[in-house]
Parts: C-alpha cells; structure tokens; sequence
C-alpha cells in the first residue's frame, strides 16, 4: 500500500513539474501573429512635400488611419510634412533610394524623376470636371504607361490623385487670351508652364513662391495662379481683385512606396495598402473637394474678390493657343511621352 502511495505521489509530481515548466514553452495564441493570423507590426517613414493641414497632408492622415484600421493598429506610418527632412526634390530622391520607406509627392518633384510626368503641366489638355479628371486618372491606359516608367525609376505608384484647379489672379480678369496680352505672369521656374502663358500673349516672369505676395505688392508682376487655399492662406486677396476660374491645369501628387520596400511585402499586405489607397482617394475628395468650394467662396464673398468664369468658346481658343507647347513637351522629354499625351487625347476625345 505504502508503494502504490508513493508511485501515485511521485506521477503526480511530475504532472505537476511538467504543468509548470510547460509554461515557459507555450506560446501564447494571441502573442504569436503568425498564428493568430494578426498583422505583424511595421512602423513606415511618410513623407510628403506639402505643409502641415496642406491638402496632401491630410490625404496622407486619412490613409494612415484607414491603414491602421485595416490591420488593428498593426501597421503604423510616421509622417513628415515639408522640410522636415529634406526639401521637395531631395525628398522624392530619398523615396527613390530607399532612405524614406513612402510618401507623396507631386509633379515639381517627379517631374525631376520622371520627365514623362511633367504631362499634368500642360494647360487645357485635362477634363474640365474634377470627378472627371479623378476618373481619368483611375482609368486612362497614360496612367498605367506612367506608373510603369516610375517603377522603372525603382518607385511604385499606388494612387495618383488630383488635387483641385488652379486659378489665375489679377487686378483685371483673366477670361480670354487677350487678356493676358502684356501681363507680367507669375510662375514656377518650369519651361513649359512659362511657355504656356508666352503663348497667350502673357510675359511669363518665373519667381520663388517665398517672394510672391512682395512681387505682387510691388507690381513686379501683375498676375499668377494658384488653387484658393493657397490664396487664401498667402492672403493674395490682398494685392489682387480678380480670381479667374480658367481651369488649365490640375496639381496632381502620387502615393508611392519604395521598389524595393514595396516587393519586400507579402501579398497581403500589398493588397490591403493598395484597397486602402484606393479607399483613400474617395474618402480625400469627400473632405477636401467641398473645403476647397468653402474657400473659393470666401475669398469672394469675405475678402472681395470679383470672380470669372472662362466660357467654353474661350477655353477652346486658349486650348489651340497650347497645342504647340503640348508639341514642346513631346520633343522636349521624348520617351513615352508621345504615347502617353495620345492616350489622354484619345480618352478626352480630343483630336
């Protein structure tokens, strides 16, 4: 009997010493993601080449939060606004090499990159719509060509996304050809956007955004064109009665990750970044396209401005005025751009 008591009191200490010991061994289900079928936490650097509450800076919020909510919190990015890092171009460079994992930039840095992309520089080529021009950007076979060429450039496109018009100011308005006979006309140091207003009989005066508003106030120049918040936040409603609705051009910026960055991620989480960009791009124009309306409106109705609207009879006169610079930039860039300016001539009809 004594035997039988010490056999089942000594199973019952090793029950007991494997229980304890098993503990250091056992993974716990929620711990181990691959198991769980959790994400696995990733921390990205975001940067992009506009200012803190910018319009490219809240896109690039509502992606991180859409991003963060696809994957519990998991996948996280920390996001640099201009200058934080580095300067516009630079930036773009530092997505290019690795050294930044995404971010968003638009045409002034990739244009640099890629020469091809300096396309949505060119005036009264793109719709005259904003849910339009989204479309065209979301569905024109130009943009699947220009995707390609920045994968070549070791950057991966996963959105391209317009960011409203610009509108030209001055102290007359702007709303034919003729007008711009003569005008001494703001604009980034670019030859084709200068050309573009050569073009229209205007004196195209290139000048640092930094001097703008003094160049204004001191009559160095008499005109330029950016989209209403930057005219309302650079307070060109001080210097400049008119706002002109012409619709030119667009500011287009690209969400991007790294090439390499990009193919280090498995399938899954490509596809979740991906359904979170596209989701984003909805989720943008929902809070910025009305923003954008709100501001037009006051720098009207609060801060004086007389507003112009450019006729479709004069838009097509300004359009045939650029179909040479449209020629400039092919012989110019060459490449792909041929195909790429056919591509959107094609989609927009335009022959």
């Amino acid at each position: 009997m004594k035997k039988v008591l010490a056999l089942l009191l000594a199973l019952m200490f090793v029950f007991s010493c494997t229980a304890c010991g098993g503990d250091n061994d056992t993974k716990d289900p929620a711990d181990d993601q691959t198991a769980s079928g959790e994400w696995e936490k990733v921390n990205f650097m975001f940067a992009h080449d506009e200012g803190v509450d910018s319009e490219v800076d809240n896109y690039a919020h509502i992606f991180a939060d859409l991003v963060s909510e696809a994957t519990g919190g998991a996948v996280t990015f920390d996001i640099y606004v201009d200058g934080q890092l580095a300067s516009t171009t630079a930036l773009a460079e530092m997505i290019q090499n690795g050294a930044v994992e995404c971010g968003a930039f638009g045409c002034g840095s990739s244009g640099v990159l890629v020469e091809e992309s300096n396309i949505f520089s060119l005036h009264f080529l793109m719709p005259s719509n904003i849910d339009d021009y989204q479309k065209l950007l979301n569905e024109c076979s130009a943009i699947d060509t220009m995707n390609e060429l920045f994968y070549d450039a070791n950057l991966k496109v996963l959105d391209t996304v317009t960011e409203g018009y610009y509108y030209w100011t001055a102290n007359k308005a702007l709303d034919t050809p003729d007008a711009f006979k003569g005008v001494k006309f703001r604009t980034m140091d670019s030859p084709l956007i200068s050309s573009s207003y050569n073009a229209y009989g205007a004196n195209a005066t290139p000048i640092a955004f930094s001097e703008l508003y003094t160049a204004l106030q001191l009559k160095t120049v008499d005109g330029q064109t950016n989209p209403p918040l930057t005219i309302r936040d650079t307070k060109i409603y001080e210097v400049q009665s008119h706002i002109t609705d012409g619709r030119s051009d667009s500011y287009v910026f690209f969400l991007m990750f790294n090439k390499n960055v990009w193919e280090g991620l498995d399938s899954k989480m490509q596809d979740m970044l991906m359904d979170c960009a596209a989701k984003a791009n909805v989720k943008y124009h929902e809070k910025m396209d009305p923003i954008r309306e709100e501001v037009l409106q006051s720098l009207i109705n609060d801060h004086g401005m007389t507003y112009v609207e450019v006729s479709d009879e004069a838009r097509e006169q300004f359009r045939e005025l650029s179909y040479p610079v449209w020629e400039q930039y092919v012989n110019t860039v060459g490449g792909k751009s041929q195909e790429l300016l056919d591509a959107i001539k094609e989609y927009q009809g335009i022959k």
